[in-house]
Order: C-alpha cells, then structure tokens, then sequence
C-alpha cells in the first residue's frame, strides 16, 4: 500500500497565493492525484492547470494511448537527466547593494512543516535555483523530442511540439517574477561558502519536501550542517546517490563524487497536442527544484560569498 500524502498549508510570500506543502518528500509527476487540484482552482480555472507529464501532454488528457505497450513508457521512466552546476540567487535592483554591502546572504523565515500540535515549523533559509544553459535546455527538447517523435503523424510538425519544452520558468527565468539580478556560484563552491567551517562531504544534503502552488511544483532540497542535519531536521531523508536510486525515482541525486542531477517531468507551460487532439486543458504545472540553505540561529548568520559583484549578472 502507498504511504499517505498530507499536505500542510503553506505560507506564500505573496498572500494571495495558495501554496501547500507535502514535507520530506518530493512528489512525482505520476504520483500525483486530481483530487490535489482542487486546492487550487476555482470555477473560472478549474480546467486551466493540471500536472501532466512532458511525456503525456501531446496527448488528450487523460492520456487516450496504451502508455504501457508504448515505448513511450519505458522513455519516461529514464526520464530526463540533466546535471545542476551553477545555482542563482534572485533578486531586485534595489536589493543588490544591500547584499553587497553586508557581504552575504542573510535569508528569509519560511515555514516548512508542523509539529505534532499542528504547530507551524519555520526556519530561515537561503533560496537558491539551478541556471540552466541553451545547451541544456537543447538537451531536454533532443531527448524529449526523440520520445514522442513515433506517434507524430502526416500533419503533425516535431520541431513546432518539441520546442514547448525546457520552456517554463526553471530554464528560462522571468525577471517579472524573480527579480531582474541574480548572484551565480557553483554548486559546490556556494555549499563551501555557506559552512565553511565544515568539510564538503560532511554536509548533509535533505529532501526538504514538496511546494504546491497553482502554476508550481517545487521540489526543495535542505542543505545543512551535519549538527542540525542530525538535530533539528533529523526527520528529512537524505538526497540519493544514483545507486541508491535503484528504481530512478528520485527527482535530485547527489553522487559520491558531489555531482548532482535533476531529472524534471514537466518543463514547459503552454501545452501544445498532436494534430485531432482536444485543445484543453491549455495549461499545465511546471517544476522547479530549489536549495534551501539553512542560516543558522545565531545573531548575524548569513552566507557569506567570495567576489559578489563579479558573480552579478542581469536577466
């Protein structure tokens, strides 16, 4: 029997926003269940957005083939790999000089789960989201493209459908919605910054859980100190290496060697369907992942950098 879902009501920072939160766990695309939906829509958009696959939407949905007797299938459970070496922190114009002249990042309060009094949990982090390149969104649409390509027919355009993915705002941030500046380390480097008074590979790197928004699936991975990994947040399973990942379920893994990878279901927006198929629904859910970094207690903690503004960039 399937483990149960509960989800946790979040906090946005925009107050009109419905996020819901699933901890220590990252929900897949094909684990997820249409009753979830209604969290989030209303009468006006209760067709609008659902969570469907990079691997299904060019179909009717629900999916109108036989997924397993298709090659389809077995094209989506190897999914989509793709390798995370640089993270950003986004942010506006008018806070760059703020983080510059403090020299870090000093983090926001963020509620991530409830105590057993369904008492709010909150802590502070530093957000931090994978940058992609043109040569990895490429990745996406060759590998995805290459999957759907048997089913296209006489009227049916491949480029035209293969180019709606690595669309969405993980591979290609809107400035309107994340702030028009953005830090960019490597991974590695910016985990070493963050603890440096910790060896690398003494971190611990944590499924956070699951952020559930209208448009989103976030997948949130913790990055804490091997003290507060073995404290307070005791209870987050640990990130995957690939070899742990035996049936290629996990949506982050880490290899021993500090390598990490995203493998991502639905990267696009706007759905666009096979030649005959039915228009709605228009929209779809996208995913993201995204690194928390924990800022401690302690008065002043924050992430401190090397060289901020030479790794300042504009979107």
């Amino acid at each position: 029997m399937a483990e149960a879902v509960q989800w946790l009501d979040g906090q946005a920072k925009q107050y009109y926003v419905e996020e819901k939160i699933c901890p220590e766990k990252h929900i897949r695309q094909n684990q997820w269940q249409s009753e979830w939906n209604q969290a989030y829509l209303t009468n006006r958009d209760k067709w609008t957005y659902d969570y469907i696959s990079d691997y299904e939407c060019i179909f009717n949905h629900p999916i109108d083939v036989d997924y397993n007797q298709s090659n389809l299938h077995e094209a989506r459970k190897q999914g989509t790999a793709l390798p995370i070496t640089n993270l950003a922190h986004f942010t506006n114009h008018s806070y760059v000089y703020e983080i510059i002249e403090t020299g870090g990042f000093t983090g926001e309060m963020k509620k991530i789960n409830e105590d057993a009094q369904r008492d709010d949990i909150v802590a502070k982090f530093s957000w931090w989201s994978p940058i992609f390149t043109e040569e990895d969104n490429n990745q996406v649409r060759d590998t995805l493209g290459a999957a759907i390509q048997p089913f296209l027919g006489q009227c049916d355009d491949l480029a035209n459908l293969k180019n709606q993915f690595a669309t969405s705002d993980a591979f290609k941030p809107n400035p309107r919605r994340y702030g028009n500046r953005y830090f960019q380390y490597g991974i590695n480097e910016l985990c070493q910054c963050n603890y440096a008074d910790s060896l690398l590979d003494d971190l611990q790197y944590k499924i956070m859980g699951t952020f559930g928004y209208k448009q989103e699936i976030m997948h949130a991975v913790l990055v804490c100190s091997q003290a507060n990994g073995a404290g307070r947040f005791r209870a987050y399973p640990p990130v995957l290496t690939p070899e742990e990942d035996a049936n290629n379920e996990a949506v982050v893994t880490r290899d021993n060697h500090g390598n990490w990878t995203w493998k991502p279901q639905a990267t696009g927006t706007e759905i666009r369907r096979l030649d005959g198929r039915r228009p709605y629904p228009m929209y779809r859910r996208w995913e993201n992942v995204a690194f928390a970094f924990h800022i401690p207690d302690a008065e002043e903690a924050k992430i401190t950098v090397n060289d901020l503004i030479s790794h300042l960039h504009q979107l």
